[in-house]
């Protein structure tokens, strides 16, 4: 079975790359109020989230030990910082920054569902001597000049809503009529699809133009409809005529590029030997 991964990226190399969105959750400045609470929001923002950051700068007044933990919790996960276990202590800034993987997966899938709810927690204080005996745990004198979650998400998670693929015409008719070249898939990066060809003379050598234009050259009774910047031998359709292409779809390709496509194949059963498919056009969501 032949792939198309090999051949892809010559369309690629000057190509920029597909861009990722950016979901972000700023709280800057934030100062914990209490020893324990939450911050509620509310979200509409929807897409596949493939990776997160966590930005923080915290500047505390306090000489007396203290403690203090912040999380972030979405739908999709939770993470966040603790003092305790990156070493913070006594008066000062202390920053981090780290990527995580923890909030990745679907954020309102689709875009159908009710906006969803996001949340900020903490707790934390410093020990405070009461009077009569005992301690208790207070606030600190402290402020988040920088408490930030920036989530990236997948640039096409639930495909193109308008069908990436436009039949054309083109054809030569050989043994059984004119062959058939259709194609199935998002063209969303790294979706599955396949380029899917029917009604070809059987077990016949085949190729397949793809054009970064549209030429419409006319040659031998029907018309060279990609510019054929590339062609992919040798291909072979099966006893019924039909071969298929599967494909994995590069990230490369920049949203509304498009391509061409057409297959020829030898074919006694044609007016010069040869017949082709219909053209097939692609477009990048």
């Amino acid at each position: 079975m032949r792939t198309l991964t090999w051949f892809l990226p010559l369309f690629l190399a000057a190509a920029p790359a597909g861009l990722a969105g950016e979901i972000v959750f700023d709280l800057s400045p934030f100062a914990p109020g209490g020893v324990l609470g939450e911050v509620i929001g509310i979200s509409n923002e929807k897409g596949l989230v493939i990776g997160g950051r966590i930005d923080a700068t915290l500047v505390v007044n306090e000489t007396s030990p203290w403690f203090l933990s912040v999380d972030f919790a979405l739908p999709t996960g939770i993470d966040g910082l603790s003092s305790t276990a990156l070493g913070w202590s006594g008066p000062g800034t202390f920053q981090t920054s780290f990527a995580t993987d923890n909030f990745n997966g679907l954020l309102n899938a689709s875009g159908k569902e009710a906006p969803f709810f996001w949340f900020l927690g903490w707790n934390g204080g410093k020990f405070e001597d009461l009077p009569g005996g005992g301690q208790a745990v207070v606030p600190i004198d402290a402020v988040f000049t920088e408490l930030r979650l920036t989530l990236t998400t997948a640039p096409c998670p639930f495909g193109d809503p308008v069908a990436p693929w436009t039949v054309l015409g083109g054809g030569i008719a050989g043994t059984a009529g004119i062959p058939s070249l259709a194609g199935t898939g998002s063209l969303c990066p790294n979706e599955s699809g396949a380029i899917q060809w029917s009604g070809a003379a059987p077990a016949a050598p085949a190729v397949l133009v793809i054009g970064a234009s549209e030429l419409n050259l006319p040659i031998l009774g029907g018309l060279l409809v990609p510019s054929p910047d590339v062609l992919v031998p040798p291909l072979v359709t099966n006893a019924a005529g039909a071969l298929a292409i599967p494909f994995s779809w590069p990230p490369g390709l920049s949203a509304g590029q498009t391509l061409w496509m057409q297959g020829w194949v030898l074919d006694a059963g044609a007016p010069a030997g040869i017949s082709a498919t219909n053209g097939l056009r692609l477009a990048v969501p």
